[in-house]
């Protein structure tokens, strides 16, 4: 299976998922890792994000969906960004959020969007959810490697001094957030790393090693490293 179908599989999952738990959840329910959401509120937010990322995809504004349930408005968005991908190379040039400008930006992008709010909503609900290694590790890399450089591009948050660099026990290689010679050193599972990078977790709630600078690391998390 190629890059992007293994996206497009991993994107079409969890929007399933997550159609489910609009469907048989408690839509009222906190958020406790997106404060002041409830899963509703999550719901509309991902909806709009699939919207939005269509629109980046087609170079178009797309059709508002009139399904009055946000279950039936979120599955419509999905499928039709799904459809979208699909019918698609990995190469079809677009708008993109982060380089390459192509629809295979979309399909990561998409995947790894759809599974951490995923993750939101079911560990709301009192679930135990769980990353699978190899997308959370490619998640794990987003965020090194083209989410938070785009924040710096941006002007949102400006370049980390003190590199951290990310090993996965899981998974072959690490990612290094920032330039130069690491300050510290963190190894753990993917999953774990993901959710922390993402402000999920806090490091002293995994099981993750540091060797370094642990206030290199807590100056790094403490930074807007994610949109």
């Amino acid at each position: 299976m190629s890059t992007y179908d293994g996206h497009l599989t991993a994107l079409a999952g969890a929007a399933h998922q997550f159609d489910a738990v609009l469907r048989t959840g408690d839509r009222t329910a906190p958020v406790p890792s997106c404060p002041g959401w409830s899963v509703a509120d999550l719901g509309e937010h991902l909806t709009d994000v699939h919207r939005w990322a269509l629109g980046q995809l087609i170079g178009d504004e797309p059709e508002p969906h009139a399904d009055a349930d946000l279950a039936d408005r979120f599955r419509a968005g999905a499928d039709e960004l799904i459809g979208a991908l699909r019918t698609r190379t990995a190469e079809t040039a677009c708008t993109a959020i982060y380089p390459p400008d192509t629809a295979a930006t979309w399909a990561r992008r998409q995947a790894h969007e759809t599974a951490i709010h995923l993750w939101d909503a079911q560990q709301a609900l009192g679930g135990d959810p769980r990353l699978q290694a190899e997308l959370a590790t490619d998640g794990g890399r987003e965020v090194v490697d083209d989410l938070y450089p785009r924040q710096v591009r941006l002007g949102r948050i400006e370049p980390l001094t003190e590199p951290v660099a990310f090993a996965f026990t899981d998974a072959p290689g690490e990612a290094v957030l920032g330039g130069g010679e690491p300050a510290v050193r963190v190894t753990g599972r993917a999953a774990d790393v993901l959710l922390v990078l993402w402000g999920r977790r806090t490091i002293d709630t995994v099981d993750l090693t540091v060797h370094g600078d642990r206030g290199a690391l807590d100056r790094a998390l403490g930074t807007k490293l994610v949109p």
